[in-house]
Formats: C-alpha cells, sequence, structure tokens
C-alpha cells in the first residue's frame, strides 16, 4: 500500500513537461517575461532601448538630410518644420545628426560590451579554475586595470590605438573587462566548491 501511495505521489508531483524539453523552455522564458513585465522601471527602459535600435536601424529612412551635407546660408537655423532641432554652425541639419549618431551610439555600446562580456568571462573562470599562478596574474592585470579613472584610461588608449568606432570599442571593452571577471571569477569559485 505505502509503495502504491509514493508512486501515485510521484505521477502527481510529476511535472506537465520534461526538463530540458522546448515545451519546458517556452514555459521558462514566459514565467521570466512575466516577472519581468511587473517591473514597470525594467520595461520602460526596455521600450526606450528598443526605439533608439529601431531608430539606428532605419536612420536612412528617418532622417530629412544627410548629416555631412554643409549650408553656410542656412547656419544656426532656429527650430522649423524643415529643421526640427534646427541647424549648426556649418548649416548642418541637427535633427539627421542625432539620428546617425543613434547608430554609432548603437554600434559602440553593444560592441563594447559584448567584447568585454566574452573576454571578462573567458579570464574570469581561467583564473578561478586554473588555479594560483593564473589566478594571481590574471586578476592583477585586471586590478591594474580598475586603478586607473575610466575616461582617462580611455583616452589614453585611444591616444594609442588611435581614432576610429573600432579603436573607440576596443577601449571600452578593456575598460569594462575587468568587472565581468570579476563577477565570474567568483561565481565559478562557488560553484567548485560544491560536491558535484
Amino acid at each position: 500500500r505505502l509503495h502504491l501511495s509514493a508512486r501515485l505521489n510521484g505521477v502527481a508531483n510529476k511535472p506537465a513537461f520534461a526538463p530540458g524539453s522546448f515545451q519546458a523552455v517556452l514555459r521558462s522564458a514566459w514565467q521570466w517575461f512575466a516577472r519581468f513585465a511587473e517591473n514597470r522601471m525594467a520595461t520602460a527602459g526596455l521600450l526606450f532601448v528598443l526605439f533608439i535600435i529601431l531608430i539606428a536601424i532605419f536612420a536612412p529612412q528617418i532622417a530629412l538630410y544627410d548629416p555631412d551635407d554643409v549650408n553656410i546660408k542656412n547656419r544656426l537655423a532656429p527650430l522649423s518644420a524643415a529643421h526640427p532641432f534646427g541647424t549648426d554652425a556649418f548649416g548642418r541639419d541637427l535633427f539627421s545628426r542625432v539620428i546617425y549618431g543613434a547608430r554609432i551610439s548603437v554600434i559602440a555600446g553593444v560592441g563594447s560590451v559584448g567584447i568585454s562580456l566574452f573576454v571578462g568571462v573567458f579570464l574570469g573562470a581561467v583564473a578561478a579554475y586554473a588555479g594560483r599562478l593564473a589566478d594571481n596574474v590574471i586578476m592583477r592585470v585586471m586590478d591594474a586595470i580598475m586603478a586607473f579613472p575610466g575616461i582617462l584610461f580611455a583616452i589614453a588608449l585611444m591616444s594609442v590605438l588611435g581614432a576610429s568606432l573600432t579603436n573607440v570599442c576596443i577601449a571600452l571593452a578593456i575598460r569594462f573587462t575587468p568587472h565581468f571577471a570579476r563577477i565570474t571569477r567568483g561565481a565559478v569559485l562557488k560553484e567548485r566548491e560544491k560536491e558535484y
């Protein structure tokens, strides 16, 4: 009787979907999205980021003029229907320049964070898993990078690498890599102490 009761309880408590199945992944993703949507500030931030990304993607269709077109006759024009943000000292349309600037900002942000995430997670995992020598070398280099003020460090790297969007991404990535490395190292050290 006890054996039958235990078997029935096991069937009753069995999850609707097998762990790791496509349905279980979808259900887990939906639950995460529902919890995320409850936080209004997080939802507003996500919508704003998506809005900026859409502007960056469709910049040629949204911009009224070429952002580099110079028109000295129209310099420092006030806000108008033709120039919603006015023009600068060279007569360039500021609205178009802001729209195209969103594209550069998205590329620099995503590129720098993507590089620093990849490199930082790799170095943090190696430092925690490999042992003392690798841990000491990698983490002291990360500490040295963090010791410099962020803006000054990025400016110094840019002066060495040269001015380009790719070098901006590399400079920012180097600056943010220690944060990801330290977080990953702590997580890997915690997991390494467990029995499995």
